[in-house]
Order: structure tokens, then sequence, then C-alpha cells
């Protein structure tokens, strides 16, 4: 189950590891002589489980419902250890200290409050009074959870817990026990700061196209003629017909009339609405538009969250309470990105639900960047160029509209989907793009390699954490190297992308893909929640990023974190050979360019040769076979020469924690994968020859070797 395993580390492993990175950092301060009350951190986190429903037919209204349960039950469990922890430590006794009337009162209350939800008050608050307020407020949490249980609602809020933290600070404060308010109260007060009622931020998400069939859906069933002529309509004329539309009263259309899809939207954003009336937007993260091609693609959402009740506010002065956020992936949509972000925050809805959102003195939108799907479509160092040019972009609009834009990273677990050290992922980032906040993904595997304890967790939070404040830090500062370099980048990733693509269009490279990986394998397996493929068609386009990135890798290609680069190179050597110069500096004084490099050479140095030759065997096709392998092989000698030109001296010195542990796990990788050759080869023919019974019989065990070589490299996709 998905939802339990985050909330193993929601649970279990985050809330004892904050007080521990606290710490950490009020010893930072002090160490650099800095005085006065250290400014922790805000941290805080999301969850895309039954929230995501891109292509995942299987996350409904109602698991959308239950996962927001869910969570907030767990919040209270781990508020209400908090306060009972806190409770035997405050044993003080009013015989001894002057009790301030503040907290006499508050307890009072809270035991009135209580009694009226049916808490017990307990016999002995009169005599320790700290102790018994803490108590109840573990009982006023614990009957909050019987009221969610009962599909009810005890009525509490983030503020009133807030509140009553305050309230035993200041009294503590007052008898002098200040050194016991930080070390009792502030990890309750942190634990509600970055945990909530809610403990972590589902995410909603949806593709675009899914939600452009929802809106034709809603204005069919609303008899409203704009559905007739949407398809004859530019977009420019489209954003104008929902512009009016949302200056005009909800369509509020019967549910019976409504469409599949338009039922599927329309019954999540009620859900998310019934929610935040209930409880406040806080467990609710974005309204993620995948895909996002127009700015036409959001307010589409404004119009189908207004549908489901989502909106607030009276008239025409209405507003959404959660962010709508694009989510740009492909080559071509982070292209124009800036565009659509221009003319999204120039809509008069968007920057009033901007200003009635904003917790600050100003408006934020929040931006998704997918690191997967543009790796997809252009290649690894396409990719990460075009990334980096629509952060300028996108930070530049935003500085232009007043607006402080916070990037959402949707980065995957391989270097050629984001993933890598997260010091060198943030040294990377463009000045200027980070304004104290950033989210970012953590996916499959690498959770648990990076979160499993309280150690482990606390290197990672606290790297991301440093990271993110120097890059605040450093946002006015001017990249020389990279100055100097654009155009001769530009010129790199126009080649890449064009021997990426010119692969890609090779006659035969489906089948070659098909054959010489265990895709088909990959196929069949319950790893991850949704399906391989978007829609069922057989193309790269339609086969999600994990299962492409996955199958090259169990191959040992590795083909999504280098390709491209080789034959950039080569070119750009052979026709400005002077440049090489400047990129051999750059690749020692520009953090982004040298990332990129030890990246690629990464995921090069992973792949193998001889391990590629023999999955290449089961390609039935000869010249197909002969054809592919052979372009990938001269282009992966090509690139690894060349890398190591640019990086200087040999691997072995300048990686030698790599190339130990790809000597340690070589030989049993070997092996693995010579069994999963034989295992596919026995497979399919047995299936393709229709006796199912006996590929039924070999599936398990191929299956075990897909999971036994993502285990031994430490990647799936």
């Amino acid at each position: 189950n998905e939802l339990d395993n985050v909330l193993h580390y929601l649970l279990r492993v985050f809330p004892i590891t904050l007080p521990h990175l606290d710490r950490r950092f009020c010893d930072a301060w002090c160490d650099a002589g800095l005085t006065g009350e250290p400014p922790l951190p805000q941290l805080s986190f999301g969850n895309w489980v039954g929230g995501d429903r891109d292509g995942h037919p299987g996350v409904t209204a109602e698991v959308t419902r239950a996962t927001l349960r869910a969570l907030r039950m767990a919040a209270l469990d781990v508020l209400k250890q908090a306060m009972e922890q806190a409770a035997q430590s405050l044993t003080l006794s009013r015989r001894l200290q002057e009790v301030p009337a503040e907290l006499l009162d508050a307890v009072h209350e809270l035991a009135a409050e209580s009694a009226e939800v049916g808490v017990s008050e307990g016999a002995d608050h009169d005599d320790e009074p700290w102790a018994a307020y803490c108590r109840l407020w573990a009982q006023r949490l614990a009957a909050e959870k019987v009221a969610l249980k009962a599909g009810g609602s005890g009525g509490l809020r983030v503020e009133d817990l807030g509140e009553g933290l305050q309230i035993l600070e200041r009294s503590l404060h007052a008898i002098r026990a200040e050194r016991i308010s930080r070390r009792v109260v502030l990890p309750v007060r942190r634990l509600l700061e970055v945990f909530g009622l809610h403990l972590a931020r589902t995410d909603i998400r949806q593709n675009s196209a899914f939600h452009e069939t929802a809106l034709l859906q809603v204005l069919t069933a609303g008899s409203r003629t704009e559905a007739e002529k949407w398809s004859q309509l530019d977009l420019m004329e489209r954003a104008e017909v929902l512009r009016h539309l949302l200056s005009q009263p909800a369509l509020s259309p019967n549910r019976e009339l409504l469409g599949p899809e338009a039922r599927t939207v329309i019954d999540c954003l009620r859900v998310v609405a019934a929610h935040v009336r209930r409880h406040g937007p806080h467990g609710i993260g974005s309204l993620i538009v995948s895909m996002t091609r127009h700015h036409v693609d959001l307010l589409t959402v404004y119009l189908l969250a207004r549908e489901a009740g989502l909106a607030e506010g009276e008239g025409c002065d209405w507003w959404l309470p959660i962010p709508v956020v694009p989510l740009f992936e492909t080559i071509d949509d982070l292209a124009i990105a800036p565009q659509i972000l221009h003319a999204y925050l120039s809509e008069t809805v968007v920057q009033r639900s901007l200003s009635k959102q904003s917790r600050t003195f100003r408006p934020r939108q929040e931006v998704m960047i997918g690191y997967s799907d543009s790796n997809k479509d252009g290649g690894f160092l396409a990719s990460q160029w075009h990334l980096r040019r629509a952060q300028r972009g996108l930070s530049d609009i935003a500085l232009q509209h007043g607006v402080d834009i916070v990037f959402f990273h949707g980065r995957g677990g391989t270097m050629s989907r984001g993933a890598g050290p997260a010091d060198r992922f943030l040294d990377g980032l463009p000045a200027g793009t980070v304004h104290g906040m950033m989210r970012l993904t953590e996916q499959g595997e690498t959770i648990a390699q990076k979160y499993a304890n309280q150690g482990t967790a606390t290197f990672e939070l606290e790297q991301l954490q440093a990271g993110v404040v120097e890059a605040f830090l450093r946002r006015d500062a001017k990249d020389g190297a990279e100055a100097g370099l654009i155009s001769v980048v530009d010129a790199l990733v126009d080649r890449s992308h064009r021997a990426w693509r010119s692969l890609l269009q090779t006659p035969g490279f489906l089948d070659y893909w098909a054959q010489a990986t265990p895709i088909d394998a990959l196929e069949q397996a319950r790893i991850g929640s949704r399906p391989p493929r978007r829609t069922g068609k057989r193309s790269v386009e339609d086969l999600r990023a994990i299962p492409w990135v996955f199958s090259w890798t169990q191959s040992r290609h590795m083909l999504t974190g280098w390709y491209g680069i080789g034959s950039a190179l080569q070119m750009l050597q052979e026709d400005q050979p002077g440049v090489m110069d400047q990129l051999r500096d750059a690749a020692r004084h520009w953090p982004f360019w040298r990332g990129c490099l030890m990246n690629a050479e990464t995921s090069l140095l992973t792949s193998d040769p001889e391990i590629m030759r023999q999955y290449a065997q089961l390609v039935v096709d000869r010249g197909i076979r002969e054809l592919i392998y052979e372009t990938i092989i001269h282009e992966r000698d090509r690139t690894q020469a060349l890398l190591a030109d640019l990086l200087g001296g040999d691997a072995a010195s300048r990686r030698p924690r790599l190339m130990r542990a790809l000597l340690l796990r070589g030989a049993p990788l070997q092996s693995l994968h010579r069994r999963q050759v034989e295992l596919l080869a026995q497979w399919r023919s047995a299936r393709d020859d229709g006796y199912e019974a006996r590929a039924g019989r070999i599936l398990p065990e191929l299956l075990l070797s897909i999971n036994a070589i993502a285990s031994g490299m430490r990647t799936t996709g």
C-alpha cells in the first residue's frame, strides 16, 4: 500500500528527525557567532498518493477523501503523543510555582470545551496546571480523531492548538522557565508548524487534456453553445470564452447529465472543497495541471473548481483558496513557459486568488517543471538546458508581475530524470530563481535510500536546507562563466537534441528497444501505481518516463543519461576547435556545466557495453540489431572520450567511490543480467508460441530478476 509506505516516513522518521535537525541548526547558528533567537528553517511535506490521478483511474474521489482523512488522523496521533510527552516533563506544582492567571483560565476553558466533546478533564489538573493543560490537549486531539473516524469533525483548528502552545510558552517565560520552554514546548510547536493537523499537503494532479474533455462535458450539460464551437476556436478565443464564463454565475449542471471525465474531475474537486470548508486549506497542496500547453489549461481548472463549489467570495469577486499550478514537461512547453505564465498572471481572477492565498506581503506562484518527459523528449543535455532557461524566463516574468515564484522540481530517481547529489543539484540552479522557498519530489527507492532513519534523513534535509539558503543568498550574483558560453551551449544543445531525435527516429529503433530491454516484462510487473502507458499506444511518447528509463537501466544501456553529448561535442570541436578550452575551464568554474558533465559521466560509467551486447542479441532482426547497437556503442565511445577530456584525468582518480562501487557490484550484477537475458528469451518464446502456462511459470523469476538488478544498481528509474 503506497499510503502506508508514505505514512511510515511521516510518522516514524521525520517527526523524530525534526528536533535533531533543529538542534544542529541552532548549534551552527551559535558556532557562527550569531546572536538572538535562531530563525528555524521552514519545512513542510507534500504527498502525491491519493491525489495524483494523471492517467491513474484507480485514484477516485473516495480514495482522495480517505487519504486526506488518514493523513489528518495520523497527524493527530503525532501531536497527541507529543503533548503527552510534554505533560510528563511539565510536572511543575502550583505549591512551588506561582501559576500565571492566563494559564489557569486556559486550563478551565479547555476543560469546559473538552467536556462538551465528551472528554474527561482529569482530576489532577489543580495541582500541576502545566501538565494538566498538556493532557487536556492530548485528550482533545484524541477526541478529534474519534470524530473523524465517525465521519465528522470536532471542529479543531490548527490555530487553536497554536494558540494553546503560545499560552504554555508565555506561562513558562513568566516564571523564568525559558530553558524548559525551549526544551519541552518548542519541539511540539515545531511539529505543529511542520506537520500541522494534516501531516502532509496532498497535491491534486490531472492532465490538461482530461480537463478539457471535462470542460466540454460541463458546457454541454449546461446547454452552453460554446461547447459546439470550441474545436473551431483558436487559443486566444478560447481564453476569451473562459474569461466571459468566469465572470458569470456558475453553470451548476445536473451531475447526472455530466460525462465521465466531468464527473471524475468535479467529484474530486468537491472532496477538496468539503475538506477546505471543514478543516481549512492546510491539507491541500496545489491543483497541478500536467502537460500545460497554454494558460487556457489553467483557466479551465478555475471554471471546474468553481463548479465543484471550491470558490470563495461573492459575485464577481470570487477566488480560489487552492493554488492552480502549471506543470511544464516537454522541450517545446518549457520554451514557451514564460509566455504562458505571463498570460496567466495577467488574468484578474488569478491575481485576486494569489493575493487572497498569500500569507506574506507578496503573492506567490508555484510552477512545476518536469525533468522526466523533457529528457524523454529531447535527451539529457537538451532537457537540462531548457529547464534552466525556463527557470530564468519564468523568474523574470514573475518579477514583472510582482510575484515570488516557487519552483517545484519534479525530479526522478536517476540522473537522467534530475536526480543526483542534492548539493550538486542546488549549486547548479540559476541565480535569482530561488526566493527562499522551493519544492522537490523524492520518488521510489530514493526515499528509502535517503530517509530510512534519523541519521540519513537529517543529513539529506540539512543539505537541502543549506543549499536553498545558499541559492537564495546568491540570487543577485552574476555568473560570468555562463554569460560567455550561452551561444556555445545553445549550439551544443541543438546538436545533442538532433542526435537524440535521430536515434529515436531510426527505422527499427522501437523494435530494438522492445526486444533489447525488458520493457514488456516491466509492463507485467506491479511496480508503481500508474499504468506504464498513458493511452495504451505503442510509442515512446505514450510511455511514461519511469518505465522508459527503467527499461534502459535494466539492460545497462543507461541511454537517457548521456546519449547525444558525444556527437554534439565532436561537431562543435570540428567547427570551433578553440571553444573546447572554454568548456574545459567552465567544467571547473561553472557549477551547472560541471554538474551536467558529472551526472552524464555517472550514467555512462554505469552502462556496460558487454551487458548491452547480451541484451542486443535478443533482437530478432539482425540488421536492426547491428545498426542500433553499433550506433549506441560509437556514441558511447565518443562521449566517454570527450567527457574525460573536459573533466580532466581518468575516472578512477576523479571518481574513486563510484568506481569502487561499480567494481564491487560488477560480478554479481553480470550473473543477474545473464540470467535475465535467458529468462526473457524463454518467456517471450513461450508467450509468442501460445504456451501461456509455461510463460506464466517463467514470469515470476523474470520479475524477481528485475527486482534483483534494481536492488544491485540501487535504481529503477
